[in-house]
C-alpha cells in the first residue's frame, strides 16, 4: 500500500509532467504563431508594394497625358518622380519574393519601367518638336492662306463675279 508520502510525491510528479508537456505544447504554438506571423508580415508588405507599384505607374501615366494636354514641363518632371518611386516599389519586392518566377516577373517589370522612363523623354522630344514645326511653319502657312483667300474674295466681289465670290465663301468653313 501505497503512503500519503508516495502519493504526495507521485501526484507532484505527473503535475510537473504535465505542466511540462503544456509549456511544451504551448512554446511549440508561439514558435508556429512566430513563423506564421513572419509569413504574413512578409505578404502584407509585398501586397503594400504591389498596390504602390500600380499607384505610381497610374501616376506617371496620368502625368504623361497632362504633358500631351498642355505641354507642361513639370509634368514631364513629375512623371519621372513617379517613375523613380516606381523602380524603388520593384526593387523592395524583389527582397520579400521568395519564388524565382515571381522574381525573373519583377525583374522583366524593371526593365520595362525602365524603357518607359526613357519613352517618357522621347514622347517630350517628339511634342516639343510637334509644337516647334506648328508655330514655324504651319501656322505661317495658313496665315499666308488665309490672306490669299481674302485677297482673292476682294477680286472676285471688285469684279462682281458671284461664282467665285460663292466658291471662296464655301472654302472659310474648312480653314
Amino acid at each position: 500500500s501505497a503512503t500519503t508520502k508516495h502519493r504526495i510525491i507521485f501526484g507532484f510528479a505527473v503535475m510537473v509532467l504535465l505542466s511540462g508537456s503544456v509549456a511544451y505544447m504551448g512554446y511549440s504554438d508561439i514558435n508556429s504563431a512566430s513563423t506564421a506571423f513572419i509569413e504574413y508580415r512578409r505578404i502584407a508588405r509585398f501586397n503594400v508594394y504591389c498596390s504602390d507599384i500600380g499607384t505610381y505607374t497610374s501616376e506617371a501615366v496620368g502625368q504623361v497625358f497632362r504633358y500631351l494636354d498642355d505641354s507642361k514641363p513639370e509634368h514631364i518632371t513629375a512623371a519621372h518622380a513617379s517613375i523613380e518611386k516606381l523602380m524603388e516599389n520593384i526593387k523592395a519586392s524583389d527582397d520579400v519574393v521568395k519564388l524565382q518566377d515571381r522574381k525573373d516577373a519583377l525583374k522583366a517589370m524593371l526593365e520595362e519601367t525602365q524603357q518607359f522612363n526613357g519613352l517618357v523623354d522621347v514622347i517630350a522630344k517628339s511634342t516639343a518638336e510637334a509644337y516647334s514645326q506648328y508655330n514655324t511653319e504651319l501656322v505661317p502657312s495658313v496665315d499666308n492662306l488665309v490672306n490669299n483667300i481674302s485677297a482673292l474674295s476682294q477680286q472676285a466681289h471688285d469684279v462682281s463675279n458671284l461664282e467665285a465670290l460663292k466658291a471662296v465663301t464655301d472654302i472659310w468653313p474648312s480653314l
